[in-house]
C-alpha cells in the first residue's frame, strides 16, 4: 500500500503578542524597505490605529504615504487604483493595518507590482509566476486569516462574482497578529469575523484533505473560538478572549491553508457576490445547514 505523503505549507512568518505591531519598522527594515505604502481604510484611521504605526515607520526613517481607499468587499478596480498609488509612490512595501479587505488588497497589489497585468489574469490556483512585493499585515480583526493565507477574494461587480487567487506568490511576508489591535471592534463585527474563524476550523477538520497536523491546529482554533468569541463580543475589553480569538485566527488559518474549505465557503462565495452579503454573516447563517448535510451524508 502507497504510503500518504502529506505537505504542509507556511508561507508567512508570525509573529504574536500584545503590542508586537509596534515592531513594524523591524520586519521593514529586513526586506531593505525605503518608501513605504500603508494599506488601510477611513474606519481603521478614525479608530486611530494606523497613527502609532506611522510613528513607529516614521522613526525607522522610511519614508511612507497612506492609502486610506480601501472598501468593503473590494474589487479589481479597486487594487488597481491602490496599485497606482504604490506605483506612483515607487513603494517597495507595503504595510496593511485593517480587517480582510485592506489585507486582499494590499496581497493583490504587491502582485501586481512585480508581476504587471490585472487581478483577472491571476484567478484560480497558482497563476502568480513571481513573488508579490513585501506585505506586512497588521489585523484589526479576528477572523479572516488574509494575513496568513495563500488565498485572497476580489470582487468583480461586472460578472457578479467573487473572484478567488490562490498562490504562493501572492501572500503576506510578516503577519503581526497584536491582539491589541482588535480592542475597539464593535460587537457584531466581531462575532462575524469570529465566526469566519469558527467555519475555517470546522471545515477544514471536516475535509477530506485533513491529517493529523491539520486536525490538531483546527481543534485547537475550534476549543479557543467557542470559549473566547461570546466573552469578545461581550466585552471588547477582555484582553484574554481577545488573544484567544487571534491565536484562534492563526492556528484556523495554517489548518484551512492546508486543507481547503468546503460547502459553506462554497456557497458564501456567490452570496456575497450576488448578494452583497457580509462574508462573515453568509458563512455564519450557513454553517448549521450544512453540518446537518454533512451529518446525513456521513
Amino acid at each position: 500500500m502507497a504510503t500518504r505523503i502529506d505537505q504542509f505549507r507556511i508561507p508567512t512568518r508570525v509573529m504574536f503578542g500584545r503590542g508586537v505591531a509596534q515592531k513594524v519598522a523591524e520586519p521593514l527594515a529586513q526586506v531593505g524597505a525605503k518608501r513605504v505604502l500603508i494599506v488601510t481604510d477611513p474606519g481603521v484611521v478614525r479608530a486611530g490605529l494606523v497613527a502609532p504605526i506611522e510613528e513607529r515607520i516614521r522613526e525607522a526613517g522610511i519614508s511612507y504615504e497612506i492609502y486610506d481607499g480601501v472598501v468593503p468587499d473590494p474589487t479589481v478596480d479597486d487594487v488597481a487604483r491602490c496599485f497606482d498609488r504604490a506605483r506612483d509612490l515607487r513603494a517597495d512595501a507595503l504595510v496593511a493595518v485593517g480587517g480582510g479587505s485592506s489585507i486582499d488588497t494590499a496581497k493583490m497589489a504587491a502582485v501586481l507590482m512585480t508581476n504587471g497585468g490585472t487581478v483577472l489574469d491571476y484567478i484560480g490556483m497558482d497563476k502568480v509566476p513571481k513573488p508579490a512585493a513585501p506585505v506586512i499585515a497588521i489585523p484589526t480583526t479576528a477572523g479572516t486569516g488574509a494575513e496568513i493565507t495563500i488565498n485572497s477574494v476580489i470582487a468583480d461587480p461586472a460578472q457578479h462574482k467573487k473572484l478567488v487567487i490562490i498562490s504562493p506568490n501572492a501572500t503576506v511576508l510578516f503577519a503581526l497578529e497584536d491582539p491589541d489591535m482588535t480592542v475597539g471592534l464593535p460587537p457584531f463585527l466581531t462575532a462575524i469575523t469570529g465566526m469566519d474563524t469558527l467555519v475555517h476550523a470546522i471545515e477544514s477538520f471536516t475535509s477530506k484533505n485533513a491529517y493529523r497536523m491539520t486536525e490538531v491546529l483546527a481543534l485547537e482554533a475550534i476549543r479557543d473560538a467557542a470559549w473566547a468569541l461570546p466573552r469578545a463580543v461581550k466585552d471588547g475589553k477582555d484582553l484574554e478572549a481577545r488573544e484567544r480569538m487571534m491565536r484562534a485566527v492563526v492556528t484556523a488559518s495554517l489548518a484551512f491553508s492546508n486543507t481547503r474549505l468546503g460547502n459553506v465557503h462554497a456557497m458564501a462565495l456567490p452570496l456575497g457576490g450576488w448578494c452583497h452579503v457580509a462574508h462573515g454573516t453568509a458563512v455564519a447563517v450557513l454553517l448549521p445547514h450544512v453540518m446537518d448535510f454533512n451529518r446525513s451524508a456521513a
